[in-house]
């Protein structure tokens, strides 16, 4: 149960940091409409031309290998800044509430609470810095 809600919860973040691009296709701007001039001659006039609309962007996760487009999506956290996620789960046997927090390229923290269960994980790159915490008490985490 606990590997399938890790699971989960770095799918949320993996899902987070592929999630496309920001730029929206724009539509053509209104055309301006005035009031014809009081004049005696009538004078043709013609529709503005239309303005074309750029194609939507694709995300880059969408095309090519998907084993390229999944290192791609691991990776691209540490091009940004910091990111934060937060997860809740409901089910029968109860909520839990998964929050995380990554500053690439070195610092993970993760929290998991449930109703009777609450796991604190706070990672660095450097090894003296590495620590978990679990059922409030904080220790080292095992070396690699």
């Amino acid at each position: 149960m606990k590997r399938l809600l890790i699971s989960l919860f770095l799918l949320s973040l993996l899902l987070t940091a592929c999630g496309g691009s920001s730029a929206s296709p724009t539509a053509a701007p209104p055309a301006a409409t005035t009031a014809p001039a009081a004049t005696s001659a009538a004078v043709a006039t013609t529709a503005p031309a239309a303005t074309p609309v750029p194609a939507a962007t694709r995300c880059a996760c969408a095309r090519g290998d998907p084993k390229s487009a999944i290192i791609a999506a691991i990776q691209k956290p540490d091009e940004g800044g910091p990111y934060r996620t937060t997860t809740n789960i409901v089910s029968d046997s109860g909520t839990i509430e998964m929050t995380g927090e990554i500053v690439p390229p070195d610092k993970i923290h993760t929290v998991m609470k449930m109703a009777d269960f609450e796991n604190e994980n706070i990672l660095s790159a450097n090894r003296d810095g590495r620590r978990r915490k679990v059922y409030g008490k904080c220790r080292p985490c095992p070396a690699a």
